[in-house]
C-alpha cells in the first residue's frame, strides 16, 4: 500500500517520522554532550569529544561486562547439563534429569527452565 493512500498525502513534511534521524546522541548529567549524524554524505560529530568518549567507552564497557556475566551463566548451565547430554548414567545426571523434567512441568523454558533446575539442586546440597 503506497503513502498515499495511508496517509491521504504524499508529502514528506507531514509524516517526518517516515524519515528516520540516524542520530548517536551521548549524554550525561549536564545533558547533551556530543552528537555523531550520520544522516549525510558523511558522518559529523558535534560537541564536546573528550567527555563524549568517555560517555560511549563507559557504555561500552558496561555492556561488554554484562554480555560476560550472561556468558559465565550459560557456561554454569553447560556444565549442569552436560552429564545429561553426554548420557551419564549416574546419580548426578539422574538428579539433575528430574530437576529439570520438575522445570519443564512447571512450563519453564530454556534458561529459565535450567536455571530452576540448578536452583532446586543447590537446595539439595
Amino acid at each position: 500500500m503506497s503513502d498515499a493512500l495511508m496517509h491521504g498525502t504524499t508529502d514528506p513534511n507531514k509524516f517526518a517520522f517516515l524519515n528516520p534521524s540516524y542520530n548517536m546522541t551521548f549524554s550525561n548529567t549536564d545533558g547533551v554532550i556530543g552528537t555523531l549524524d550520520f544522516n549525510g554524505p558523511e558522518m559529523v560529530f558535534t560537541g564536546k569529544a573528550e567527555e563524549s568518549a568517555k560517555v560511549f567507552f563507559d557504555f561500552v564497557a558496561k555492556c561488554f561486562a554484562q554480555r560476560l556475566a550472561e556468558l559465565e551463566q550459560d557456561k554454569k548451565r553447560l556444565e549442569y547439563v552436560m552429564p545429561i547430554i553426554s548420557g551419564d548414567d549416574t546419580p548426578d545426571a539422574n538428579h539433575r534429569t528430574h530437576k529439570i523434567a520438575a522445570a519443564l512441568t512447571l512450563g519453564m523454558e530454556g534458561r529459565a527452565c535450567i536455571d530452576g533446575a540448578m536452583r532446586k539442586s543447590d537446595r539439595r546440597a
